[in-house]
């Protein structure tokens, strides 16, 4: 983005302290700018190689008891006893138009204080969005995602069509389709192609006066003998598969499976 002339501010908690200066007590004083974090933070500034400012230490460099965030815990903040971990980094060509950077330390509600940077700027709004704005990324085109997808290496790539693509609203409206009805599961085709229901001799009921206990089962036997001369009769089986029941009510035993 600084390539296609773009001025960029990175800010926010960056949850590393960069400098001896920018933390209380510092564990490892030798080894403090060795540490992988800090090595990363300095080839991200302008003295490492870098494109970026650390706008506050631009203004004031030796200032120091100039913490961000502290331990809440301990009730740290009140003996100034923290880290400065927030930042706001500006872009080299900013710099002519930075004013002043400060630590908001007096607003309360979290174990960070806010920080802003002043800039005295004519904004303009672009002509078009950058390759990296969060319109151009697949997990906001609207579009069912696989959760890979997420996971993979971005590419720097934009493919037109996703950015370009009708309103989401619009293409779930084109694809509306009607529930489908339960009865649907439960239908077969017959050999002229039209549906057959499930036959009502799937069930049976039997008076407890005309049959014991002890004839029950032939009950059972022939239901099921009957359920098997039947395709549709074969498709409950299938859905509904288990042992068959028999249930022994004050006037009727109810087989089923």
């Amino acid at each position: 983005m600084l390539a296609q002339g773009y001025r960029l501010i990175v800010l926010g908690d960056l949850n590393v302290s960069h400098r001896l200066i920018d933390h209380c007590e510092p564990e490892d004083v030798t080894n403090f700018s060795k540490t992988p974090s800090r090595v990363w933070l300095d080839g991200f500034l302008v003295h490492g190689g870098g494109n970026f400012v650390d706008s506050f230490r631009h203004l004031y460099p030796a200032k120091d008891k100039s913490f961000t965030c502290w331990n809440t815990k301990l009730n740290a903040r009140v003996n100034n006893y923290g880290t400065r971990i927030d930042y706001v980094l500006l872009s080299s060509e900013l710099l002519t138009a930075l004013k002043d950077s400060v630590i908001m330390n007096d607003v309360y509600g979290s174990d960070h204080c806010p920080v802003k940077a002043i800039l005295t700027l004519d904004i303009k709004p672009s002509v078009k969005f950058p390759t990296l704005c969060t319109r151009n990324f697949k997990e906001f085109s609207g579009k069912q995602l696989k959760m890979s997808t997420f996971l993979c290496k971005r590419s720097l790539t934009v493919e037109t069509s996703s950015v370009e693509s009708e309103p989401k609203k619009a293409r779930l409206a084109g694809n509306k389709q009607q529930q489908s009805s339960l009865l649907k599961f439960f239908t077969s085709k017959t050999s002229n192609g039209c549906l057959e229901a499930m036959p009502s001799s799937a069930h049976k009921l039997v008076s407890t006066e005309e049959f014991s206990h002890k004839e029950c089962d032939e009950v059972i036997e022939k239901s099921t003998t009957s359920l098997g001369n039947s395709s549709s009769a074969f498709l409950w089986k299938n859905v509904l598969k288990g042992t068959i029941i028999s249930v022994l009510g004050s006037n009727y035993v109810y087989t089923y499976r």
